[in-house]
């Protein structure tokens, strides 16, 4: 019976939900919970009782939560008083389930965890610290849940193996190397997730690392610690400031971000920083001009950008990037000014994105006076105007990576061109 609207709820009705006899009693909405109501609902007989919407665990709500017999969910719960804690340590259910905690404070945990029922899950908890480790490793019942857990180091792990029973440990999908090998040993006591499961098959062969998950400071500075030749981070939407201090120590083969849409100028100056030959954010949709002047300070090789927007000042900074290639993959359309800034790049490639090419933008293109290649790596038709245009580029290649189709008008002309054309497209035209 679930009660998923329900914001309020008196004794009385409270006593005649008790008498329900199914396996679980939901309460969603429920965040303002009486101390007669509790005692009340603690009187069912149901297998579960869940309550998702109660943020702050006061002591008298505890001490009448603490006679119910079954699995009690406090999926809300974030804090809680002292005297709550004491409360909790009396508690009679068979399993509790703390879900909303998000870090878990020691001073709580040591009278808390001398609940003596068969589980206790904190299920919202991603990261860990040395005492907390040592008090949960304590617990006396017969299984411990930290799925939310997404990172462990060697000597959390070493201090949890303590335990008696077994930890469940699902959503755990990063640990390093030397972690990942202990806990290989150590599966009897460790349930872990599939992903890490994988991962004993082909520890320390892997030439890349693709990471699934969201980042903190310390998994980002573990990764860089593992020193992957290339690092994938594949599902980082938003990058802050302590996590780009911990990726600019990164050195290796490359550093993508490949769901990373927007980028502030400190941590982009931070990732800046690493020692990769290629730095890929493909999903950048924009840049201001101090974003783009921090990213063209990359040392690397090579700067990838997946750009959609760009203006002439962001323009004009990227072209400063000291590198080789400077590759703009989805920029589909840029205005002629905007083209003059990026033809001044001074390295040796420049790939655009645009998906249509008038006369005008070939001949600002042709234009570029140090690049050697100019690709156009999206475009899907060529016209005898731009091709003309194009002939006159001082480089010694162009390439056309996607191109449909191609006129003999249009062959003539790119004929004329000095240096090197490639043509590979739908037809493979070489």
């Amino acid at each position: 019976m679930n009660f998923n609207s329900l914001v309020d709820l008196d004794r009385e009705s409270a006593a005649v939900l008790a008498t329900f006899t199914g396996k679980k009693l939901s309460f969603g909405n429920l965040s303002n919970l009486a101390p007669d109501v509790a005692e009340k609902l603690a009187q069912s007989k149901v297998e579960e009782l869940s309550f998702d919407s109660i943020e702050v665990l006061e002591l008298p709500v505890a001490s009448s939560l603490a006679q119910y017999k079954g699995v009690l969910s406090l999926g809300g719960l974030r804090t809680m008083t002292y005297n709550a804690s004491l409360a909790m340590s009396a508690f009679s259910c068979a399993e509790l389930r703390v879900n909303g905690y998000l870090n878990l404070h020691p001073n709580y945990l040591g009278e808390f965890l001398s609940y003596e029922g068969r589980a206790l899950s904190f299920n919202g908890v991603k990261q860990l610290d040395s005492q907390s480790a040592k008090e949960l490793a304590a617990f006396k019942g017969d299984r411990l849940g930290l799925r939310g857990l997404t990172h462990l180091t060697l000597p959390d792990a070493k201090v949890l193996a303590e335990y008696r029973g077994v930890i469940d440990m699902e959503g755990l999908e990063y640990v390093d190397n030397n972690t990942l090998r202990w806990l290989q040993q150590h599966l009897q006591t460790f349930k872990v997730s599939d992903t890490i499961r994988k991962r004993f098959r082909r520890i320390s062969k892997t030439k890349q690392f693709l990471f699934k998950t969201s980042i903190t400071p310390q998994i980002a500075k573990t990764l860089v610690l593992e020193q992957y030749p290339q690092l994938i981070l594949e599902n980082l939407l938003s990058l802050d400031q302590a996590t780009g201090e911990e990726l600019g120590r990164y050195q290796g083969t490359g550093l993508h971000f490949h769901r990373l849409r927007a980028l502030e100028p400190g941590p982009a100056a931070e990732i800046a920083k690493c020692s990769a030959l290629n730095l890929c954010l493909n999903s950048l949709k924009t840049v201001s001009p101090e974003t783009a002047r921090s990213l063209a300070s990359f040392q690397g090789t090579e700067l990838r950008l997946g750009i959609q927007e760009l203006d002439v000042a962001s323009a004009r900074e990227l072209a400063n990037f000291p590198g080789t290639v400077l590759r703009f993959s989805k920029l589909a359309w840029i205005s002629p000014e905007v083209l003059e800034a990026l033809v001044a790049f001074r390295g040796t490639k420049l790939y655009l994105g645009l998906r249509e090419l008038s006369p005008e933008l070939a001949r600002i293109a042709a234009e570029a006076k140090v690049v050697d290649t100019l690709s156009l790596n999206s475009l899907t038709f060529l016209r005898a105007g731009a091709a003309k245009e194009l002939a006159g580029f001082s480089g010694a290649r162009l390439e056309f990576l996607q191109l449909r189709a191609i006129s003999s008008q249009v062959r003539e002309i790119l004929r004329e061109f000095p240096g090197d054309v490639l043509l590979f497209g739908a037809r493979k035209l070489r």
